[in-house]
């Protein structure tokens, strides 16, 4: 797993992240920017190496322009714990405190910007 060389004091607010193709993201975050893949982003599955569910929830969140709800086409109970789990290796791969991903009403809301492939 890489490590993004988020600026000192950088928030969720500050950080950017844009689909390439489906295994690859452009990510900004103030002055910094990358180009990395799922595995460098530690969501790699350990069995198989294809992406984990955590990387397909992330590819999901921008889709639906970082907010998903009980209404939305991908809606899952087990989306709880895939939350949970995405929001620890965002936290560890962009070294920032906090959820990313927060509580929106009837669903959760990502709180970097989220884009998907153009």
């Amino acid at each position: 797993m890489a490590f993004f060389a988020t600026p000192a004091g950088a928030t969720w607010e500050q950080v950017e992240i844009r689909f390439k193709d489906g295994h690859t993201v452009s990510v900004k975050a103030l002055a910094e920017q990358g180009v990395f893949n799922y595995t460098q982003m530690g969501m790699a599955n350990r069995k198989n190496a294809e992406p984990t569910v955590q990387w397909k929830l992330l590819k999901t969140f921008a889709a639906a322009r970082g907010h998903l709800t009980w209404e939305s086409p991908d809606a899952d109970r087990k989306n709880q714990k895939r939350r949970e789990v995405l929001s620890k290796d965002l936290r560890a791969f962009f070294q920032i405190e906090g959820d990313p991903i927060t509580s929106d009403g009837g669903g959760w809301r990502v709180r970097f910007k989220l884009h998907d492939e153009s």
